[in-house]
């Protein structure tokens, strides 16, 4: 097993002079093996086990933590196994400096987004895209999420470190449709006898940096210098759910560092820095029939309004003009075209489950809202045919910080719900659009126009929405991974050094669940 040090930033530390005590300490690392680099990634029943074998959780407000929200004050050497609520950030807000008169700590990021091109389009859109990305449609999609954490150890002394560590947490915020009550709840609130509290992560990768061979210690020993210890997360499509943020539903994903430092009369303190990173999953980058239109064409009643309408792309961007053509003809002595009306449609879809069982049930609980585009009035009575086209049609783009019943999102689709029961097929939330056309139609009665009778023809395009970052991502090249066994379905444990350029090849783990 290939041993790590972490890569001092100077040629060589300040040099300091032995006392007694840091001698003795010196002499008891002499025969020890240099710190090694060993990680781990928990799915969810190795992580319900981990935190049986650990101490009671404690919950915790990183707003609260001493020094500027940094330091976790404890009693037993481990890392306390602490709780916090990721979704707020007022109470958990991102610190990734740590300042003390003995300690710098940072974490530096080197991206805090990834782009998959995995996202489930047929799903979204409800028809099969025919391209040249259908040999590549099951392969898993990988990116990496890498940065460095930074010790500085001041003063003339050595400092004891222990529990160096750095983790990529991913935390989900699930709800659900209680066929009883007929209510949308939040089945993974704290407490729930339903699901994992959304303070655990669903999902963790650790990476440790000081692990001895011994157990009897684990204490790393600093000369007075600056240090790096560079990270790297393999994210891979099949296991990671791409990052959302909802009234219905919320998956963030936060990187987290842990330095312990031992300190008098058995006490510790853990310097507990965490940022945000974001995993987004957009359509396959392949799959260029999805820039072709999209359109719907048809004869309602028997001949007495024909139509035919054709979307400009089957992906729209929040705040990007798009165009909607159509094509309509109508029997002149027995209807009249009084409106066209365009909105969008937006549907958030989530699982059902019982309240007495909470296990899952085979339905789906959705909610559609509708936002106005635009709307056509005054057809030319004598015209039997109409050629329309609205080109500057636009759907604006919302705060994200403020989520309600009436709030658009990009189009989003994952599977594998954490309610009892659920199969890796079970929604676990999805977001889907349509673009809906609304012919107001006046049809002749059997008095004549006086007696007329009002209908209206809903036809409705189904199109994938995207943000400005989904949509930059499309035009970027596919990550290629440089090893063929660098994607996986899972990791159990893996010891290298961080110097191999290639992403870390992972061994399959079987599911325990």
């Amino acid at each position: 097993m290939a041993s790590l040090l972490p890569r001092l930033a100077s040629p060589s530390p300040p040099p300091y002079e032995d006392e007694p005590p840091l001698t003795d300490i010196l002499s008891s690392f002499k025969n020890r093996s240099p710190p090694t680099l060993t990680r781990t990634l928990l799915n969810m029943t190795q992580h319900k086990q981990a935190a049986a074998a650990s101490s009671p959780p404690l919950d915790i407000k990183i707003q609260d933590l001493k020094n500027r929200a940094t330091v976790l004050k404890h009693t037993s050497p481990a890392i306390p196994n602490i709780r916090y609520n990721p979704f707020n950030r007022q109470e958990s807000p991102c610190v990734t400096v740590h300042e003390s008169k003995q300690l710098h700590v940072s974490l530096v990021l080197d991206n805090d987004s990834i782009f998959l091109h995995k996202l489930d389009t047929e799903s979204l859109l409800g028809q099969t895209i025919e391209d040249d990305s259908t040999l590549e449609q099951n392969q898993p999609y990988s990116g990496i999420f890498s940065g460095t954490l930074k010790i500085t150890v001041k003063g003339p002394d050595a400092l004891p470190l222990r529990n160096v560590q750095v983790r990529l947490s991913g935390y989900s915020c699930e709800y659900a449709y209680e066929n009883t009550t007929n209510i949308v709840k939040l089945v993974n609130a704290r407490g729930s006898d339903m699901c994992r509290s959304y303070k655990v992560p669903f999902i963790q990768d650790v990476v440790k940096f000081n692990t001895q061979q011994q157990k009897d210690c684990d204490l790393e020993l600093l000369p007075p210098g600056s240090y790096e210890y560079q990270f790297k997360f393999l994210i891979d499509s099949e296991n990671f759910p791409g990052s959302v943020k909802t009234h219905r539903g919320s998956t963030m994903y936060r990187i987290e560092s842990f330095v312990t430092i031992p300190k008098p009369k058995s006490k510790f303190e853990t310097v507990f820095l965490t940022s945000t990173v974001s995993l987004k999953k957009t359509f396959p980058h392949d799959q260029y029939g999805l820039l072709q239109g999209n359109t719907a064409f048809g004869v309602w009643r028997n001949g007495l309004v024909d139509y035919d309408l054709s979307l400009n792309s089957r992906i729209l961007e929040f705040d990007k003009p798009f165009q909607l053509s159509m094509s309509l003809h109508r029997k002149p002595d027995r209807c009249k075209i009084k409106f066209v009306r365009v909105s969008l449609e937006q549907t958030l879809t989530l699982p059902c489950f019982d309240q007495k069982s909470s296990m899952t049930s085979c339905k789906n609980h959705q909610e559609t809202i509708s936002s106005h585009l635009d709307e056509l009035e005054d057809f030319d009575k004598d015209e039997t045919s109409y050629s329309l086209t609205l080109s500057n049609l636009k759907i604006k783009s919302c705060s994200r910080s403020l989520l309600c019943n009436d709030s658009l999102f990009p189009s989003y689709v994952e599977t594998g719900s954490c309610l009892l029961g659920s199969a890796e097929t079970t929604t676990k939330l999805k977001i889907s659009h349509e673009v809906k056309v609304a012919i107001g139609v006046h049809v002749k009665g059997s008095e004549g126009w006086s007696n007329a009778e009002g209908v209206q023809i809903l036809l409705k395009i189904p199109f994938v929405l995207v943000d400005q970052k989904l949509s930059l991502s499309t035009q970027l090249p596919k990550y290629e991974p440089k090893s063929q066994n660098s994607i996986s379905l899972g990791i159990e444990r893996y010891q290298s050094d961080l110097n191999i350029p290639t992403p870390p090849e992972y061994k399959r783990i079987e599911d325990e669940e």
